[in-house]
């Protein structure tokens, strides 16, 4: 079973979403929508599998919550990610918390590699 990562901050996600893509859905950025948004994203995502994450307060997060305790922990189930997705999750998870030169000098790759990386697995950059 595969993953798909999509972020709300960018533009098309709507589309993204409501393709037939048949894994676990990992929805990022829920934070950034609109009470109204929020409330259409329910109908959409009823029937699939999803991972939703958002930087909101406990109380403000209508969903069942997981924390994971093991800051190290990124393999699930026994899933082995693949480099791709693992870099794809890494940027969008952090983007928003460290300027490109800090992201790349912690992916290990230069500023470069992150740009062509964004660009090669379809990352929107923050602005």
């Amino acid at each position: 079973m595969g993953v798909k990562f999509i972020s709300f901050s960018n533009d098309n996600w709507q589309k993204e979403l409501n393709s037939t893509f048949k894994g676990i859905i990992y929805l990022t950025d829920y934070h950034t929508l609109k009470k109204n948004a929020k409330e259409n994203l329910i109908k959409i995502i009823e029937d699939k599998n999803c991972i939703l994450t958002s930087l909101e307060k406990e109380e403000l997060f209508p969903y069942k919550k997981i924390e994971f305790n093991k800051s190290d922990l990124v393999v699930l189930n026994n899933n082995i990610m693949t480099i791709n997705d693992y870099v794809k999750l890494m940027v969008l998870s952090f983007q928003s918390k460290y300027p490109d030169t800090e992201l790349s000098k912690k992916l290990g790759i230069s500023r470069k590699s992150l740009w062509e990386k964004r660009k090669k697995l379809g990352i929107e950059k923050k602005k």
